[in-house]
């Protein structure tokens, strides 16, 4: 019994020592494996890089970084493309702004980039990293930039008005190049919030070019969109402001209520209507436009509020249009008036007895009738002309009341200063 209880003791000792000698034989293998770090002794980081950003350029990014107070940082080493390239900038030679900011430039191809920033010092000592990521800009983010478009463009004989849609939040000029009337370029950049454009003494027969002015968000270069060439058509809608009644003798009477200028004020409310009767056709009647014009195209509307005068009463089925530059003569006659055309309205249902009740025609009406100024042995449109006298030989339903009837005219043409 006493030896069994022996050999169980030395067993168990037996047992403890070889334990013993296991786990001091492994942690001679883990001082191994750590004594290259301990051989170094302590690793010193310097200050690292702070509160860095990156701004966008035209094949540039520009860094910024806050300076740090720790007098050992010498460089500030950039590296991207997985490490693969990198530039180093001295801190001495960085500028500081007054927000205590360091500023460098690097000149980089066009493209997004992950950037890995670090402070090192001359004894070797080195920050931990600082990434971030910066965006270069260039010619394929350029052809990306769209332009704004030009809502519309007006040429009154010297000066070209252009008008633009509302510009994007990214949008920050519009640059503009024309040729003006001695045959001299030249260029101007316009605020986009003005929403328009003067160019004086355009020439009209030269292209305009423009191009819209962009600055990206965090960007500090301005980049351009395509440059858009574009042939201005000189022919406006002429404007009315400036038409007055001139009424000469040989004119047939205008109605005191419904005038003349009923006939231009674009509204479709009233129309101008003659006054009294006659007994044959022609008529005409006169006014001034106030501008020097080369007329291209009219349009005319009938009496619109009604559908009984359309068709017939005071709907002029034909008529002649004559201008003049110079102040019509007093006594009334044709002499200083040249034909600019002849025209009519044509009705497409000749065969109804009753033309002013059918839908189709009457909507027709409302809508106006269109036409050309066409040179031919009779008329010579492209002469400059101030003064208007129309002239109206035939009307619809010629039975019926003698009276003439127009809600609106609107001329189209080139301005002539």
């Amino acid at each position: 019994m006493n030896n069994n209880i022996k050999n169980m003791n030395q067993m168990k000792n037996t047992v403890i020592f070889f334990s013993i000698v296991l786990v001091m034989t492994s942690c001679l293998k883990m001082n191994d494996n750590i004594k290259e770090y301990l051989d170094r002794g302590e690793i010193n980081y310097i200050g690292k890089v702070d509160s860095a950003f990156a701004l966008s350029g035209k094949e540039r990014i520009i860094f910024k970084w806050k300076m740090n107070a720790d007098p050992r940082i010498e460089n500030c080493v950039i590296y991207w493309n997985n490490y693969r390239d990198s530039v180093s900038f001295r801190i001495s030679d960085l500028e500081v702004d007054k927000a205590g900011y360091f500023t460098a430039e690097l000149r980089i191809a066009e493209g997004t980039y992950i950037f890995n920033m670090f402070h090192t010092g001359s004894k070797g000592h080195r920050s931990v990293r600082e990434e971030l990521t910066g965006r270069s800009y260039g010619t394929q983010f350029e052809q990306t930039l769209t332009n704004l478009m030009l809502s519309s463009t007006f040429f009154d004989g010297k000066d070209l008005t252009i008008k633009w849609i509302a510009a994007g939040n990214t949008v920050t000029g519009i640059r503009v190049t024309y040729t003006d009337a001695d045959g001299n370029k030249q260029t101007e950049i316009f605020d986009p919030l003005d929403n328009e454009a003067f160019l004086p003494d355009f020439d009209p027969h030269q292209p305009l070019f423009y191009s819209t002015e962009h600055l990206p968000e965090l960007a500090v270069d301005k980049f351009f969109a395509p440059t858009i060439e574009k042939m201005i058509d000189p022919v406006v809608e002429i404007p009315k402001q400036t038409w007055v009644a001139y009424t000469l003798p040989t004119d047939f009477p205008i109605n005191d209520w419904y005038t003349m200028s009923k006939m231009w004020d674009n509204s479709f409310g009233e129309f101008c209507m003659t006054n009294g009767s006659y007994t044959s056709l022609p008529l005409w009647f006169t006014w001034d436009m106030g501008k020097k014009v080369k007329l291209s195209r009219l349009k005319i509307w009938p009496r619109y509020d009604s559908n009984d005068d359309k068709w017939r009463d005071g709907h002029a089925k034909k008529f002649e249009l004559y201008g003049s530059l110079e102040e019509p003569t007093p006594d009334g006659s044709w002499e200083c008036w040249t034909p600019l055309g002849r025209f009519e309205c044509v009705n497409p249902k000749p065969e109804l007895a009753t033309p002013w009740t059918d839908p189709e025609l009457i909507d027709l009406a409302r809508a106006g009738f269109d036409f050309d100024f066409v040179p031919d042995e009779f008329a010579d449109p492209s002469v400059t002309v101030r003064y208007i006298r129309i002239k109206v030989t035939e009307r619809f339903e010629p039975t019926t009341i003698f009276r003439i009837m127009f809600s609106q005219i609107t001329f189209w043409g080139e301005m002539v200063r």
